[in-house]
C-alpha cells in the first residue's frame, strides 16, 4: 500500500516521538512516520533524499542545532515539495 502522508517529528525527547508515532500509524497505515531527534539529523535525510515531507511537527526548544535553525535550513534547501 502507498504512503500519502509522510510526517516528520523532529523532538530531543524520544518518548515524545514514540508515543506521537504509535497515534500515528493507529490513526491510518497509509501514513508514514520518521522520527529525528535533533534538526540536524532532519536536515541530513533531507538532502539525501530531496524530497520534503508533508507535515513536519517540530519541537521548538530543542537545544544546540535549535529549531528557528533548522526552519532557516529548511526553507533554503531545494526540495520536490508536495501540497
Amino acid at each position: 500500500m502507498k504512503n500519502n502522508l509522510t510526517v516528520f517529528l523532529i523532538d530531543n525527547n524520544e518518548i515524545d516521538n514514540f508515543i506521537h508515532q504509535k497515534i500515528f500509524e493507529k490513526y491510518s497505515d497509509r501514513i508514514k512516520v520518521l522520527t529525528f531527534s535533533s534538526g540536524t539529523e532532519a536536515l541530513e535525510y533531507l538532502r539525501k533524499n530531496k524530497v520534503a515531507p508533508q507535515l513536519i511537527l517540530l519541537n521548538l526548544h530543542l537545544p544546540m542545532d535549535g529549531s528557528f535553525k533548522f526552519l532557516e535550513y529548511y526553507e533554503n534547501l531545494d526540495l520536490e515539495k508536495k501540497d
